[in-house]
């Protein structure tokens, strides 16, 4: 899910922040664009973002709740208008698994409450180069999750105070919630007085079981997928080459998008990029800022922190295979035996048939 803004000038689950996701992103991603500008193993809580995957949680024929967010289906997953994007609740009992209410936005369980994923715009000053101003104030976009029913408010990317009137409109992606980790990229344009702004993403995954970043971009076996990527990205070979290319030695991961398919498993994307020429930037299905090129491959294993979520609850699964017209970013859940919060029951609306 992104949300953006525009400005008078150009730039959803959409909608593309530091720190994820959100994600990431689908995964599953989010958007919405603002009116013209230029162009983490969950703790024993109350309640946790995902029942644990284990056969007993995702198996069982347990009753119960489950939230889940999900957006429609587009040209890509991890670009979804925030406004198309809505939270489910499910309700399983001995009759089956039913869609009872909806909320629109993005709405998950943490610690026995709710919190709503909410971008945030803030005003930035006008851009000067050796004393003259040379751009009028900007708009940059973070993201908070707030309370429902309670006060508290978690800022998961402030929004950046930097000169950026100049290029795209900022934006700030929740890639994916999977367990207590949000998987969330921001993008925004920083200007240095060159011939243009430059484009900066981050990529972050916040842990709501610390309140802290988590750095899972080291966390993950990537050798296969960077031989994957290095495959993907490297230049066709000049006729009567030695040997193809094996190697690119600038190539990074640089972001991570989880993501559901439709039998339920945990699928984990990772984006790797490598230098480009400016006029470059754009040209690979994946872009991360300017000056790169990029592409996206399956990682494998999952990593520790998300082994416990590698096969969704039934529940979910039951969505997947009722709605394919809809991409999953992420589901919740109360503890046991505990109630969505009563706070949330009145802000949600009857299911649409």
């Amino acid at each position: 899910m992104t949300a953006g803004r525009d400005r008078s000038t150009p730039r959803w689950f959409a909608a593309a922040v530091f720190v994820v996701s959100a994600a990431i992103t689908a995964g599953v991603l989010w958007n919405r664009r603002a009116p013209h500008p230029t162009a983490p193993t969950p703790p024993a809580s109350s309640s946790t973002l995902a029942a644990s995957a284990t056969p007993s949680a995702s198996d069982a024929p347990a009753s119960g709740d489950v939230l889940v967010w999900a957006g429609q289906s587009g040209d890509d997953p991890h670009e979804q208008d925030l406004d198309t994007v809505r939270t489910y609740l499910l309700s399983t009992d001995a009759s089956g698994t039913r869609e009872a209410a909806e909320i629109p936005g993005v709405v998950v369980l943490y610690q026995g409450r709710a919190w709503r994923w909410t971008p945030v715009e803030k005003e930035t000053a006008g851009c000067v180069c050796d004393g003259t101003p040379v751009a009028g104030k900007g708009v940059t976009i973070g993201a908070d999750l707030v309370g429902v029913g309670h006060d508290d408010r978690i800022t998961i990317v402030a929004p950046p105070d930097v000169c950026n009137a100049d290029g795209p409109s900022p934006s700030v992606t929740l890639l994916s919630t999977i367990g207590p980790l949000l998987f969330v990229r921001s993008d925004h344009t920083e200007y240095g007085c060159g011939a243009h702004g430059i484009a900066v993403p981050q990529f972050v995954v916040w842990d709501l079981s610390t309140g802290q970043p988590l750095d899972l971009l080291h966390s993950v076996d990537v050798t296969v997928a960077r031989q994957d990527a290095i495959r993907l990205l490297a230049p066709a070979p000049d006729a009567g080459a030695a040997a193809p290319v094996t190697d690119i030695p600038d190539l990074e991961l640089v972001t991570l998008q989880p993501s559901f398919d439709t039998d339920g498993r945990l699928v984990l994307q990772g984006g790797f990029k490598t230098w480009a020429c400016h006029a470059c930037t754009g040209s690979t299905s994946f872009t991360w800022g300017d000056y790169s090129r990029g592409v996206l491959v399956p990682v494998r294993p999952l990593p520790a922190a998300l082994e416990p979520f590698a096969i969704a609850p039934a529940a979910v699964r039951w969505f997947l295979a009722t709605h394919p017209d809809r991409v999953v970013g992420g589901f919740s859940q109360p503890a046991p035996g505990q109630p969505v919060p009563a706070a949330l029951r009145h802000e949600l609306q009857p299911a649409r048939q």
